[in-house]
């Protein structure tokens, strides 16, 4: 697969922009999925095919934003983790995953929520220590 910066939900035009001015200084495009196609495995939304046509139904908003990293190199990955943090444009509340072979397989609703489990996971034993 080619590197790709998948966005979800992110709906401000000047988050947007910032998050795709951060992505642009490390030469990796950006896509915004819209909501038709949250039910598409993550491995169709970074491939950008898909075995079925949009889900013009789909009603249904995830509730968080999201940012999916596809096959970028480490040091890409620290850099644009850096410019995004340093930029209050890009905002603080989007969930980060890579893409795994084990979560390819999901949608973007199975994926949010796993990554909140984790999140909450992880601040529970920042809180123990």
């Amino acid at each position: 697969m080619q590197e790709v910066a998948l966005l979800f939900n992110v709906k401000d035009k000047v988050q947007i922009e910032a998050i795709k001015a951060a992505f642009f200084l490390i030469k990796v495009p950006t896509r915004v999925i819209p909501r038709e196609r949250y039910r598409a495995t993550l491995k169709e939304m970074a491939k950008n095919v898909f075995k079925e046509p949009p889900d013009k139904t789909q009603k249904q908003e995830l509730d968080g934003q999201m940012i999916i990293f596809v096959d970028l190199l480490e040091r890409k990955l620290y850099k644009v983790l850096d410019l995004m943090h340093n930029d209050p444009r890009c905002g603080s509340s989007l969930y980060k995953a890579i893409l795994t072979k084990t979560n390819q397989k999901w949608d973007a609703f199975t994926l949010l929520e796993e990554l909140k489990k984790e999140h909450a996971a992880m601040h529970r034993i920042n809180k123990k220590e």
